[in-house]
């Protein structure tokens, strides 16, 4: 299957990203920070909500009000304190309304694989 690319403009350049190297994307006000599997840090002027639209419903998830996961990076989801560690050992929080719907969807990946 053919990867999807966005792309990010700035000032400066527009760059293209394939969604297979976005990590996570955290809300920050009316920018966003993106974190690709390569560890670059990308702040694009668009919201979260922009990137949620954007990227692919089976690949990602809004686990909270301020993160878009990619499903692929995650390795363990706590449920005790509800959050995630992602395969870089980054721990990201999940509201507790939201992981029914992550848990859902990282059963319907597993069984597409």
């Amino acid at each position: 299957m053919k990867s999807k690319t966005i792309i990010i403009s700035n000032a400066k350049y527009a760059e293209v990203i394939s969604t297979d190297e976005i990590v996570y994307c955290k809300a920050e006000g009316s920018y966003t920070e993106i974190l690709l599997s390569n560890k670059e840090k990308i702040t694009a002027s668009k919201n979260l909500h922009w990137f949620e639209e954007k990227c692919s419903k089976n690949s990602f998830c809004r686990v909270h009000k301020s993160f878009l996961v990619n499903l692929h990076f995650i390795c363990r989801v706590f449920h005790v304190k509800n959050h995630l560690l992602l395969k870089n050992k980054i721990l990201l929080p999940v509201s507790r309304i939201r992981k029914n719907v992550l848990l859902e969807k990282l059963e319907q990946m597993n069984e597409l694989a």
